[in-house]
């Protein structure tokens, strides 16, 4: 167990903010058994381990270190990772929450929309910097518990604005839709964002630092109304279904047509130079 503060007084150990991170199961148990009116007199005990951690980064060591010896899936480990907590301390000027434990900032009664969980900046990227929203509306998780593809979507090596910039795209696009009403929407979020994206670069195929340095306000409701259109229009040509959604011919499809447009943009723009 983790805790924030310990002091021994006599036999009681009292403790603030406990976190159990090894022993959930057995601490569930003994809570049915006690809710159940089991007198009180029961002499058995259990041996807890109280650990006060003397920093965020031995705290996640611990973490870690204590659940390597079980079965969960080291996905399920990576909020530890050292970028996961740069973004948390990034996002949190902009009051932005990001959830890092799960339910961490639910529980300190933090509004839900200012919260953001691993797996949904995970969307946010593989759709906007990655070009893949095909894998965000249908596989994120799968993504994220391969060493290979999770090491693309948080690289060490990406700035910092990259993640607010993906976030913010894909929020202003969910948010058109939801507001449109359109009944596609969750099929169609991933897929305006990347588009949106590629636009506002300007360019066939914009890196990750490019990414970063987007001038956001040019994401216009306006702007995004037109991609929007754009790309409701090829997923009702491919079919307008789940299916559609989670292969990877409309992705395909809206990436080949912003190549050549970009294309043409750039050697109109070059005539006129």
């Amino acid at each position: 167990m983790l805790c924030s503060k310990s002091s021994v007084t006599g036999k009681i150990l009292d403790i603030e903010d406990p976190e159990i991170v090894n022993g959930l199961q057995t601490s569930r148990e003994i809570f049915e058994v006690f809710s159940k009116s089991t007198p009180r007199t029961d002499e058995r005990t259990v041996l807890v381990r109280v650990l006060m951690p003397s920093s965020e980064t031995s705290r996640d060591r611990i973490i870690k270190a204590t659940n390597s010896q079980t079965s969960i899936p080291s996905a399920s480990l990576r909020a530890t990772d050292k970028i996961h907590r740069d973004i948390e301390e990034f996002l949190s000027p902009k009051g932005l929450y990001y959830d890092r434990r799960k339910n961490q900032y639910k529980n300190l009664g933090k509004p839900v929309k200012k919260i953001v969980g691993i797996l949904y900046m995970a969307q946010s990227v593989m759709a906007c910097a990655l070009q893949e929203p095909a894998n965000a509306r249908a596989r994120p998780s799968a993504q994220m518990k391969k060493d290979d593809s999770y090491g693309r979507i948080f690289d060490p090596s990406y700035s910092l604005p990259l993640f607010w910039n993906c976030l913010t795209i894909v929020r202003s696009c969910e948010d058109f839709l939801k507001a449109s009403r359109n009944e596609h929407s969750n099929n169609l979020r991933f897929y305006v964002a990347m588009l949106a994206t590629l636009r506002l670069c300007g360019i066939p195929h914009p890196r990750a630092h490019e990414i970063a340095t987007l001038d956001l306000r040019n994401l216009t409701t306006p702007f995004i109304e037109q991609v929007a259109k754009d790309v409701h229009k090829e997923y009702v040509k491919l079919g307008g279904t789940d299916q559609v959604a989670k292969g990877g011919d409309l992705q395909d499809k809206l990436l080949r047509r912003h190549v050549k447009d970009a294309q043409k943009l750039l050697r109109s723009k070059s005539k006129q130079a």
